[in-house]
């Protein structure tokens, strides 16, 4: 999913991969919070193999779509700070699902799908 992610954003602008991710909303708006922690776990690990570092956008767009597949409203947030810098994690609900507290607090939310 992170490799599709991945083309996808090279293929695609921005504005018509968060149009797609918008039209896609899940069935079941309170979706197991096991099949969250569990999605989140695995993204975790992936990391042994797929480079985390500066890829928040990629691993953002694969793990909200892998979490609507499975009927999860989850919500990827953008958000910034300043001096400039860009960030998205993924949330259902409260929970952030992508990184930690502690990173996501820098950061103002401006825009979530």
């Amino acid at each position: 999913m992170q490799r599709r992610a991945s083309v996808e954003l090279r293929r695609d602008s921005l504005l018509e991969i968060v149009e797609r991710l918008g039209r896609g909303r899940p069935r079941n708006a309170s979706c197991g919070e096991r099949v969250c922690q569990n999605i989140a776990a695995a993204f975790l690990r992936s990391r042994r193999l797929v480079s985390a570092e500066d890829q928040c956008l990629v691993r953002g767009i694969a793990m909200k779509r892998m979490l609507a597949q499975r009927g999860c409203d989850a919500r990827l947030v953008f958000g910034v700070t300043m001096p400039f810098s860009a960030h998205c994690w993924v949330q259902a609900g409260d929970v952030v699902l992508t990184d930690t507290l502690d990173i996501v607090r820098r950061y103002q939310p401006i825009f979530a799908v």
